[in-house]
């Protein structure tokens, strides 16, 4: 069984991470490893939406990994402890080797970017370069470990070069768009002189001091220069930066996992591990020139991942699924619209047990919000040769392998395949979990952008409106049957019998049937229900039910069973009948009857009168006078079944 690594992460679509994921893997394949990554988008705010994404750090498990790697940095949004803490105190309990990257648990060995020669390479170009003695710089949010590391890179860098930091040119922001104006603002106000440059700890940073500044009427970088920091080189390459690559960290974590799963001491001291970097020293360092010094309408091109054609008008994605009237048609839409993924080898779904069952999805307050314990792989996609393609198909919807979910996924630990990396992704409407969608590139490294997570809400919304669309159609189907169906007895009540005799007479007119209607009534109901209660009266109602109906007419080719009063039971029959036929038939109900009230424990009987209509096909006069015959014999019958039993519910015969 091949051995498998998981990866705790959230937004694998950002650089940071991929780059991360690289080294892992890097690592893991050389070393044999299969690699799981358990992902999660960044959730919207809404609790019932994030317990949904939250759901997929319930798959692993600890039993059946080698060992885990957590990005814990990543994943700090509310409620996430609540998640992983008891994962890391299962996986010491019972051995699991786990480490993390740029987060530090006590007793866990850790790994963590070193920006040190990264951030101190922009200080020796604005230094060396462009003359700078006084730079300012605006950091990420106070305590958190990367912007006290990086402003502390900074002030390394500056007592390389002999200079002071003005403290009043610090800052800490947001690592987003919003404190760029207070920082302008605190380094402008008073008529104070701007420093020669301004250095930001990330790009979105750097991009709000830029537009602060524009909105002052300062030019960069002829009043100032500005300087950034990133994962990823900014699109249009306006932003003069220092872009680390952290897949080296990666590496170092997997490199130190494996040592411990092979039994090596690891220093649980953080480890920290030096980034490879890329300069790009373009506009506003001043290193490049341009005439256009407004680059603030800039900003929706420059935080947009290449998306393909996903936003474009001529994406029918959602609505070919919305329009789909079945589970079938939507996934096969779902198909069709995996090109939008971009590069990838295979992708599979695994469903929930009863994910479309509308008897398990009605209710909202039982609606699935974790995984079964047996999950079905419905469908899957596959756009290589290495993979047993089920018969040969690229695609296929309805597959019916189930697999329990401890396995978490039937090929994480097959030997015949390659070492690959698999990730696992939430599917899910709000906290409703359907399954999860389990993708693979090989040992290529799965690359989505945000028009992924954009994909797999589609696919979600079209699931969800599809599963609303089959339960209504269910409850409507179900309205029609309880309209015409005796809820108590499953029969046919008596709106189905008048709507059904015309055809059914009719069929026999045709094939020159013969007809029989049998009336039968329930004797002594009103007794029962006064003396013993109505819970007992519905108890005799299903046996005289079961008795008209479990038996059967000899010679029959078409029957219908109806209760079609209170105590009223009709069974009406056509085919070709003898007198011996319809007698053996009054007897067996009988008999049945008899054997109930001998085997029931009831203080009372049940008795049934039973008055019997037969026409040839050119003797019917119509529905109305079969039963009146029928109910003249039956109320014949009735004095007879008297006569016999003293007509005392109370007695047992």
């Amino acid at each position: 069984m091949r051995k498998c690594i998981a990866v705790f992460l959230a937004q694998p679509e950002k650089q940071y991470q991929l780059g991360i994921l690289q080294g892992i893997y890097n690592a893991a394949f050389e070393n044999g490893y299969n690699v799981a990554v358990f992902a999660t988008s960044y959730p919207d705010g809404k609790e019932k939406n994030m317990n949904g994404e939250l759901a997929i750090f319930s798959v692993p498990n600890l039993n059946k990994l080698s060992g885990v790697i957590c990005l814990s940095d990543t994943l700090k949004f509310d409620n996430i402890s609540m998640q992983l803490e008891p994962l890391y105190r299962q996986s010491k309990s019972n051995g699991l080797p786990v480490v993390t990257v740029d987060y530090s648990y006590e007793g866990i060995p850790s790994y963590i970017c070193d920006d040190t020669y990264v951030i101190g390479a922009m200080v020796d170009h604005l230094v060396k370069c462009h003359g700078c003695k006084d730079i300012a710089y605006m950091t990420g949010i106070k305590g958190h470990p990367h912007a006290e590391h990086r402003l502390m890179c900074f002030r390394k860098a500056m007592a390389e070069h002999g200079l002071t930091v003005n403290e009043d040119n610090l800052y800490y922001g947001d690592f987003w768009y919003f404190e760029g104006e207070n920082f302008v603002e605190k380094l402008t106000c008073g008529g104070r002189k701007l420093p020669d440059a301004i250095m930001c700890a990330n790009n979105p940073m750097t991009y709000s001091v830029y537009t602060a500044l524009f909105d002052r009427g300062y030019h960069v970088p002829d009043d100032v220069r500005i300087a950034g920091y990133d994962e990823e080189f900014n699109k249009l390459n306006f932003i003069s930066e220092t872009c680390r690559s952290t897949e080296k960290v990666g590496e170092a974590a997997c490199r130190g996992l494996i040592d411990l799963i092979e039994g090596k001491a690891v220093s649980t001291v953080p480890q920290r591990v030096k980034c490879e970097y890329q300069s790009n020293f373009s506009v506003t360092c001043g290193c490049s020139t341009t005439s256009d010094y407004d680059f603030t309408s800039k900003k929706q091109l420059w935080n947009s991942n290449e998306m393909g054609g996903f936003f474009s008008e001529f994406n029918g994605m959602n609505e070919c699924m919305l329009s789909q009237c079945d589970f079938d048609g939507v996934f096969w839409e779902i198909d069709a619209a995996t090109y939008y993924i971009g590069e990838f080898e295979d992708l599979y779904f695994c469903m929930n047990d009863m994910w479309d069952d509308p008897e398990a999805t009605l209710d909202e307050n039982e609606i699935a919000k974790e995984y079964t314990p047996i999950m079905h792989l419905h469908y899957y996609h596959h756009n290589n040769n290495h993979r047993d393609n089920h018969d040969g198909y690229k695609s296929k919807v309805g597959i019916g392998i189930d697999f329990p979910l401890s396995d978490m996924f039937p090929l994480l630990y097959d030997e015949s395949l390659p070492p690959a990396a698999y990730t696992f992704r939430p599917l899910h409407f709000t906290d409703r979990c359907f399954g999860y969608v389990v993708i693979s590139n090989g040992q290529g490294l799965f690359h989505p952008d945000i028009a992924f997570n954009s994909w797999m809400r589609n696919v979600a919304n079209a699931l969800e409106s599809q599963q609303r669309l089959q339960n209504t159609m269910y409850l409507y189907k179900r309205m029609q049957e309880n309209a015409i169906t005796d809820l108590m007895t499953g029969l046919g009540n008596r709106n189905s019998f008048n709507i059904d005799m015309h055809d059914f007479l009719e069929s026999a007119a045709k094939n020159n049937h013969e007809v029989v209607l049998i009336l039968g009534d329930l004797n002594g109901l009103k007794f029962i229900n006064d003396t013993y209660g109505h819970l007992e009266g519905d108890v005799s109602i299903k046996a005289a039910a079961l008795s008209v109906s479990s038996n059967v007419i000899n010679g029959s080719v078409k029957t219908e069973n109806y209760r079609i009063g209170g105590d009223e039971f009709v069974k009406i029959a056509s085919g070709h009948f003898t007198d011996k036929d319809i007698e053996e038939y009054c007897d067996s109900v009988r008999k049945f009857l008899t054997n109930y009230n001998h085997n029931s424990g009831k203080p009372y009987p049940v008795y049934i009168s039973m008055g019997v209509c037969r026409r040839k096909p050119n003797e019917i006069n119509g529905i109305d006078e079969l039963i009146s015959a029928a109910d003249k014999a039956m109320f014949e019958n009735k004095l007879k079944v008297k006569k016999e039993t003293g007509f005392d519910p109370k007695r047992k015969t």
